[in-house]
């Protein structure tokens, strides 16, 4: 029995069986951005999670509903991608999505004097966003608001698809894991980067730093930064598919630069990556990743609490810049003639009160 939000995200995942789960190579394609190499995104923990989102996630979770029932047969059974998000599908997109839910309506009631209001994010299947003309192109899930919806590439009088706030896409444990950035085998490094430079191609042409790769043993959760290196064409760069490096986050220090983090929001439309002379038209940099296994459970950091968690910042601005504030910090913004007040750079959430033992970024210097 679940009491508060936090225990909800953190039930345990349905056992499953992996037996006849498929084996082989992943998708390639030419047209996606190689990848600079892969470090711990060490941020995406638990403290950081409960620094940003504590009060909400230790809510009494009253008038939820019935947990989901998810029989071991037919429904725990992997075979192929398909049967994989059947479960999926059933599970957690169904718990998440109660999740979420519930802190909107919580956050829409006026708790915290108002605080915390932000409009409903949802994670969805793909084929309810795009980020392209070709409707071929897309990831195998979304985050989508109510009407904020791409922006089409050229005219049409169709209708269109949501934007796609948070791309993630499906994967067989078989197939992918995220321990392969670190193999010495080379297959298995190639293998590791294939679904790595997909998911930066989706997030590239989403224009969203946030993005996700879920298996039936792991959610590994991704941030995109953008390089500050010069753009070279792909003939006098390096290899289309670069080894990824798995590299200690203690030997990658990064100064967050304030005027870019308060930078205008990029447009919200999904565009190309690369000029019509095939050459990328932006440089990225190592992407941040964290792995949460499959098996985690009860308040510790689960594949429902991460999923959730990741869609709950993509709702804010989720542009992709040159750097980022800590997770846990807060703007001091000043508009002519308004009190100042605080804004949480992750949550969105707003004070008057100064908040105690806080980083404080003050956009009024800027």
């Amino acid at each position: 029995m679940s009491n508060t939000l936090l225990d909800y995200l953190t039930m345990p995942n349905p056992l499953v069986d992996n037996t006849h789960s498929k084996t082989g190579s992943n998708t390639d394609d030419l047209s996606w951005l190689p990848i600079e190499g892969v470090r711990d995104w060490d941020e995406f923990k638990n403290e950081t999670l409960l620094s940003c989102y504590g009060e909400l996630l230790e809510q009494t979770t009253t008038g939820l509903g019935p947990v989901p029932v998810i029989e071991s047969f037919p429904h725990c059974e992997i075979w192929d991608e398909d049967s994989l998000e059947a479960l999926l599908v059933r599970w957690n997109l169904s718990v998440v999505s109660t999740g979420l839910s519930f802190a909107h309506r919580l956050c829409g009631s006026g708790w915290k004097e108002g605080g915390w209001n932000f409009q409903e994010i949802f994670m969805a299947r793909g084929g309810l966003a795009s980020l392209t003309n070709d409707r071929r192109v897309r990831p195998d899930w979304a985050g989508i608001q109510q009407g904020r919806l791409g922006n089409a590439i050229v005219p049409t009088t169709e209708r269109r698809p949501y934007l796609n706030l948070c791309p993630g896409d499906t994967k067989l444990s078989t197939k992918w894991k995220s321990l392969w950035s670190n193999t010495t085998v080379a297959r298995l490094k190639e293998e590791f980067n294939r679904p790595m430079g997909q998911i930066l191609n989706y997030c590239s042409k989403a224009n969203s730093r946030y993005g996700y790769i879920l298996t039936q043993e792991e959610l590994v959760v991704v941030r995109v930064t953008m390089s500050t290196d010069p753009i070279k064409p792909l003939s006098t760069s390096r290899p289309r598919r670069a080894t990824a490096q798995y590299q200690p986050s203690a030997s990658h220090a990064r100064n967050y630069s304030i005027t870019s983090a308060l930078s205008d929001m990029s447009l919200d439309a999904p565009g190309s990556s690369y000029t019509d002379g095939g050459n990328p038209t932006s440089n990225y940099d190592v992407l941040e990743i964290r792995s949460i296994p499959w098996t985690n459970q009860h308040r510790k950091m689960t594949v429902n609490l991460g999923l959730w968690w990741i869609h709950m910042m993509a709702k804010e601005d989720n542009s992709i810049q040159i750097s980022y504030p800590p997770l846990h910090s807060w703007t001091l913004e000043q508009e002519p003639n308004l009190k100042p007040r605080y804004r949480h750079n992750t949550s969105g959430r707003c004070t008057y009160e100064h908040p105690e033992a806080a980083t404080i970024i003050d956009s009024r210097s800027e």
